[in-house]
Order: structure tokens, then sequence, then C-alpha cells
């Protein structure tokens, strides 16, 4: 059977066929132009994500500011709120909010929340880990999407788990008072070596713990050699030694030989005391000596203005002392 041809010799089959087989190609090319916008947002969302977390933890990673954003906050389990973050001065440079305001958008993503958490008991005076958890918020295709991440820190803690100090991580917190010291951190973060770290036999140095590191003896009076001094239950003072010009006679006992112990003394002091004076008269008895010539002065009876007793300070000890806190004095070997 002829086929009817049209003026550019396609038949009608032919077209028809044609234009079914563009309308699919083009439900097909909409749907993998749909799936490639979808997959373009959400790898930006996850760039945009990984790059505040760069950029804050570097932020972090200095410790004025830091201090500035956490100073007096407590860390906890569940998280404590970190409204807004600071930079040194206490100028506000980024500001969460559940909102999605403006302020609160990186890039393509909203930052919910931020928060101070901590796994693991809390100890004061010491350096230790918590983490800066952030909670994102970004739409894909008109889709809500929500995303935690969290980056470590290292704090220092008050007696009251107030943050007072802090810096970034624990391996970089190291690494920064390993150099201060003049010293190099292994790649590992494991351990800090060089000249100035290698004090020589006899330094002695106090140390906030229990026991002495290793390659230091307790300053108990033993070792050999060389014999640690004694310093239990000790103050250490310096050496007023006739060799400084000008000489400063701060020690009254002078230039006295390293290991010298100065006994117990007290220095020349003076007391207000209020006394009164007995009344004294004539009697012509009961004199203590027996002689009845009245001229003993006693206590009057009747008058009673004897001198009070003197009261001690409660608080007194068998030492006079300053305020201390307890230190290990330790000897290097």
């Amino acid at each position: 059977m002829n086929q009817t041809k049209n003026g550019l010799g396609f038949s009608l089959l032919e077209l028809m066929a044609s234009i079914g087989i563009g309308g699919l190609l083009s439900i097909i090319i909409l749907h993998l132009s749909s799936s490639q916008s979808k997959l373009f947002s959400q790898s930006d969302a996850t760039l945009d994500i990984s790059l505040f977390i760069k950029t804050y933890s570097r932020h972090f990673a200095s410790p004025s500011n830091c201090l500035a954003t956490l100073s007096g906050l407590i860390p906890t389990s569940s998280g404590t709120t970190i409204p807004v973050i600071k930079q040194d001065g206490g100028a506000t440079i980024f500001t969460p909010s559940t909102s999605h305001n403006a302020a609160s958008y990186f890039g393509k993503v909203s930052v919910e929340s931020i928060a101070l958490k901590s796994s693991s008991a809390l100890v004061p005076r010491t350096p230790q880990t918590v983490n800066i958890a952030v909670k994102f918020y970004y739409a894909v295709n008109g889709q809500a999407q929500s995303y935690q991440r969290s980056f470590p820190i290292s704090v220092i803690l008050n007696e009251s788990s107030q943050v007072i100090n802090c810096q970034d991580d624990a391996s970089l917190y190291a690494r920064d008072i390993c150099s201060q010291a003049g010293a190099t951190m292994n790649l590992a973060y494991t351990s800090c070596s060089g000249p100035k770290l290698n004090p020589p036999s006899g330094t002695i140095a106090s140390f906030n713990q229990s026991n002495c590191p290793p390659g230091w003896i307790i300053a108990n009076g033993s070792g050999s050699p060389p014999t640690t001094p004694n310093l239990h239950g000790r103050y250490i003072r310096g050496r007023n030694t006739t060799s400084f010009t000008p000489l400063t006679n701060r020690d009254p006992q002078g230039d006295r030989p390293i290991g010298n112990l100065q006994s117990y003394s007290i220095g020349q002091h003076t007391h207000a005391v209020n006394a009164y004076r007995n009344n004294c008269g004539f009697h012509d008895d009961d004199d203590p000596d027996g002689s009845n010539n009245g001229n003993v002065c006693r206590r009057d009876s009747i008058i009673n203005n004897y001198s009070p007793a003197v009261n001690f300070n409660t608080n007194s000890t068998n030492e006079s002392i300053p305020v201390s806190i307890i230190l290990l004095f330790c000897m290097k070997q």
C-alpha cells in the first residue's frame, strides 16, 4: 500500500513516530536534568558544611577568638548553647538561628544551633577535649534537610567547670606548648623533644601531680648521686650569695651554702596591750608576807580593776606560715 508523503518526503506514520520519540527524549532529558540539579544542590550543601567546619575550627584555634566566644560557658553532655561566635575584642561575626534568617546562612546552608558538648567527666585546671557541635539546615528541591557535624577543641576549666582558656584540639595545644618551650613535636603528636627540654642533672622543679615524671626523683633527701635536698614540707629560699653586686642582705644569716636548712624563728615584732593598774591602799592585815604592815599592794576585791586576759587567734598553729599551696618537688637525675 502506498503511503501518502508530505512535502518533505515523510509519511504520516513516520512523522508521528518521530514526534513520539522526540517527546520521550524530552521526558528523559527533563528527568536527568532534575536529578542532576538535585545532585548539584546536595553537593553544594555538603561543600558549604565542610567549609564552615574548616573555617570555624581555624577560628577556634586562636585562643583569643575561642575565649571571646566560650568564656564562662560550661560544657555539658547534652550541649550548652553558644549564642554567637565572637572574635578577639568581642565583636560578633556569626549568629545561628532556627528561623533561618540571612545572618545564619553560610553559603547555601543555614546554621540552626551551635553547642559546647563534653562526653567525659570535667576536670578543672587540666587541658581536656570537648566538642563544638553544629546543626545545619538546607533545602534540596524544596525539601528540608538537616545535618550535624562537630569538631574538637581543647579547653581549660575552673573549679566551677567554666571555660577559662581554650585552643583548638589537644594535639595543637600540645604542639604550641612544645613550640613555646623551644622544642619540636613529632608528626604523631606523641612526644616533644629538644635541647631546652633536657635540664641538667640536679635541676629542681615543682609538679602538680602525685609522682615525679620519668627521669626525675622526689626531693626527699635520698638519691645517689647527687643526693636530693629534703624539701618535704619546706619552702625554698634564694641564696643570698656575696657574688651578686650589689649585695642584697635579705637573708639575716647571710650567704648560706646550698642545701643549708634554716631553723624556725619569729621575727621581732610588737603587740599593743591594754593594761590597768590596781587600786592600792593601806591594809592592816592579810598581807601575804604575814607582816600586817599594810605595805603590800594587792587587788581590791570591790573595785576589781585588774588587767583583762589576752586573747590569742584561735587559728594559730605551731609555726608562722604564709598562704601556701602544695606541689611536689622533684630533682632531675
